[in-house]
C-alpha cells in the first residue's frame, strides 16, 4: 500500500515538474529533491516487501516513510489547489498573493525534508547502507542509501 502511495505522488511530482514549471519556480528545486527522496523510498520499499513481515524495525521504518510520503503528498496537492485558483485571480492579486503562497509551500517541504532527513539519519534505529533486504534468491539485492544530509531544501 505504502508503494503505490510513492507511486501515486511521483506521477503527480512528475506532472507537476513536466507541465507546471512556470508554478513552482520558487520550489522547483526542493520538489526535485523531494522526487529523489521519494524514488529512493520506492525502491527500498519494494526491495524490502518481504523482509519486513519478520523484522519490526523494518515495519516501524516503513509506517515513517509511509507518512512522510502522505504528509508530502497533501503539501502537493495544496499547491496544485493553490496554483490552479491563482490562474483564475487578476494579475494585481496574484503579483501579491502568489510569492506568499509559493514560500509557505516551500517551508512545507522544507519541513518534509527535514523528516526525510531524520528517517535516513537515526543511526542508532536503523543503518541504511548496510540494511540487506533482499530474500536470499537470485534476485536478492542490496539497498544503498546515500545520505541527503549535505543537500539544502532552501
Amino acid at each position: 500500500m505504502a508503494d503505490a502511495a510513492v507511486e501515486f505522488l511521483l506521477d503527480n511530482l512528475q506532472q507537476l515538474l513536466i507541465y507546471h514549471t512556470h508554478l513552482i519556480s520558487d520550489a522547483k528545486n526542493q520538489v526535485e529533491k523531494l522526487e529523489s527522496d521519494l524514488r529512493l523510498f520506492k525502491a527500498f520499499l519494494r526491495d524490502s516487501t518481504k523482509k519486513r513481515r519478520k523484522d519490526e524495525s523494518l515495519r516501524e521504518l516503513v509506517r515513517q516513510i509511509r507518512d512522510v510520503v502522505y504528509e508530502a503528498e497533501d503539501i502537493i496537492d495544496a499547491f496544485v489547489t493553490q496554483a490552479a485558483e491563482s490562474k483564475s485571480k487578476s494579475y494585481f492579486l496574484r503579483a501579491f498573493q502568489t510569492p506568499v503562497k509559493l514560500h509557505g509551500i516551500a517551508t512545507e517541504i522544507e519541513r518534509v525534508g527535514v523528516k526525510v532527513k531524520d528517517i535516513y539519519g537515526d543511526k542508532n534505529r536503523i543503518d541504511f547502507a548496510s540494511l540487506n533486504v533482499g530474500d536470499g534468491g537470485p534476485e536478492e539485492s542490496e539497498v544503498t542509501f546515500v545520505s541527503p544530509l549535505s543537500s539544502s531544501f532552501i
